[in-house]
């Protein structure tokens, strides 16, 4: 019985081992294939003879030349900024301090914890001006 079980398993392997090169073979062809379809693959215009039109919509990459300084981004510590606010007289400032909730329509309670924001109405007004001749 033993002798039966190894005669089977030692033809399995003759039969795998007649099997090994031909599939060697073939994974040399495949990647004989790979290379020359990754090569294809890899050319566009900038690189070969085909014209730009077929380069697709890829963008090339674009590397900077600049040298970094070394410098964090942003302005200087303790600076103040400046910011442009337009001129406005303190006449002509209004606070609106009521108002009510747009979702459930009930009243809005103001506190002095929230900071104000500032908005800029600014009213236009169209002169329309008839060129007129006096008669005299």
């Amino acid at each position: 019985m033993y002798q039966e079980t190894i005669a089977d398993y030692s033809k399995q392997i003759e039969v795998k081992d007649e099997c090994i090169p031909e599939l060697l073979k073939g994974i040399e062809k495949l990647e004989d294939k790979n290379n020359i379809l990754e090569g294809r693959n890899k050319k566009d215009s900038s690189n070969s003879g085909k014209p730009p039109s077929t380069d697709g919509f890829k963008k090339p990459h674009v590397v900077s030349t600049r040298e970094k300084s070394g410098k964090k981004p942003g302005g200087v510590n303790g600076h103040t900024g400046h910011t442009l606010w337009p001129d406005v007289e303190e006449e002509n400032i209004t606070e609106i301090k009521e108002g009510a909730c747009p979702c459930c329509g009930g009243e809005i309670e103001f506190s002095d914890k929230y900071q104000p924001r500032k908005r800029v109405d600014i009213e236009i007004t169209i002169v329309k001006t008839v060129g007129a001749c006096c008669r005299a």
